[in-house]
């Protein structure tokens, strides 16, 4: 049987959801990440940031923008995964600022 890992980077707080601003508990990825989970049995590997993004909507896309300009990588925390483990990897991760958060594949590094 094929061994699946479920990567996610997810954002709690607030977010624009359907012309407003509303308060999440449990980011939207992180709710694809468990359905998927429920489909395929995979295991889930939370991606984390060294510091939390804010959970204000408007700084945390202030936050977001000032990031992409700068081309800055957010520290990620670094837990270990043996990518071996796996036959196949899903990667889950939110538009930030109109933008895919393409710096989170720097995750594929800490492996």
């Amino acid at each position: 049987m094929k061994k699946v890992l479920i990567a996610y980077f997810s954002h709690e707080g607030e977010a624009y959801v359907g012309g407003k601003i509303v308060k999440l508990k449990i980011g939207n990825t992180r709710v694809a990440a468990q359905m998927i989970h429920g489909l395929t049995g995979g295991d889930v590997f939370r991606i984390e940031t060294e510091k939390p993004y804010p959970d204000e909507h408007m700084e945390n896309v202030e936050l977001a923008k000032s990031e992409q300009y700068a081309k800055a990588r957010p520290v990620l925390k670094a837990d270990a995964l043996k990518m071996d483990d796996y036959d196949t990897v899903i990667l889950g991760y939110p538009k930030l600022v109109g933008r895919y958060a393409d710096d989170r594949l720097q995750f594929f590094g800490k492996l």
